[in-house]
């Protein structure tokens, strides 16, 4: 039977940056290749460095400051 070594990867994205999390992305899965990783898995939306809670932070303050277009 063949074993199959799957990984979760923890790092802290660059927001707004994807070129940079690409980067740190490849980083991470040629660590993990080393040692001996075969399936690597990123957070959802890890390259785009889309944090939800920064997403709630500018709702925040919009709604604050009386704005009503929504922030998805």
């Amino acid at each position: 039977m063949t074993r199959l070594l799957v990984a979760a990867g923890q790092a802290v994205p660059v927001n707004g940056d994807p070129a940079a999390n690409v980067a740190l992305a490849a980083d991470l899965t040629r660590q993990a290749g080393v040692r001996g990783v075969r399936l690597l898995v990123l957070p959802e939306a890890f390259l785009t460095g889309y944090a939800a809670r920064a997403g709630a932070r500018q709702r925040d303050v919009r709604r604050r400051r009386g704005c009503s277009r929504h922030v998805r």
